[in-house]
């Protein structure tokens, strides 16, 4: 399922019917068994974006808006609140952190 969450990502389309479908199962079949795991998809998809995020800052010098795009943001300032959420910074400070 992150396969599929991660190659959804930069298309800003990726909820949980498309990923379902990729992985060859019903929405709700997918609810489930993350219910039964003690997780959501909102969560999953959440790490992932945050994973992503983090690894492009850090390996890459794409620019953050581009980086923001890639996580399936439509505007850099969505992706600046977003980021300043899970890290309490922004993505130019994370990136100057980590170098």
């Amino acid at each position: 399922m992150e396969t599929a969450i991660l190659q959804q990502l930069p298309s800003g389309h990726c909820s949980m019917d498309l990923v379902s479908r990729a992985i060859g199962t019903h929405p709700k079949n997918l609810q489930r068994r993350l219910r039964e795991e003690g997780t959501t998809y909102s969560d999953i998809l959440q790490r992932k974006r945050e994973q992503t995020a983090e690894q492009l800052l850090e390996e890459t010098n794409m620019p953050i808006k581009r980086i923001g795009q890639s996580c399936g943001y439509s505007s850099a300032t969505a992706f600046n609140l977003a980021f300043k959420k899970w890290k309490n910074m922004s993505p130019q400070t994370y990136r100057q952190s980590t170098r």
